[in-house]
């Protein structure tokens, strides 16, 4: 069965959302791939989202997306399901 995509959704994704997204990726990959866009993306993720994700052994997300460029790119794709938080 083919994996299904799950978007996480926060303002700024640089905390909630990329951590939702690596605990994911983590866990669930045999049946999801997770990925997190912001309405307002941050430059940067925040210092300790990445202190606390390497803490516990799972890989951040490279850098905060925003949900306009995720979904410029993303829009032809498999079905997503949303969390908002």
């Amino acid at each position: 069965m083919k994996p299904y995509s799950v978007l996480f959704i926060c303002t700024d994704n640089a905390i909630r959302s990329p951590i939702a997204e690596a605990i994911m990726n983590h866990y669930a990959a045999d049946r999801f791939v997770a990925y997190s866009a912001g309405s307002n993306a941050q430059a940067e993720l925040h210092p300790l989202t990445i202190a606390t994700l390497q803490h516990f052994g799972l890989t951040p997300p490279s850098q905060p997306k925003s949900w306009n460029t995720f979904f410029a790119r993303r829009r032809a794709r498999n079905g997503f399901y949303f969390y908002a938080r």
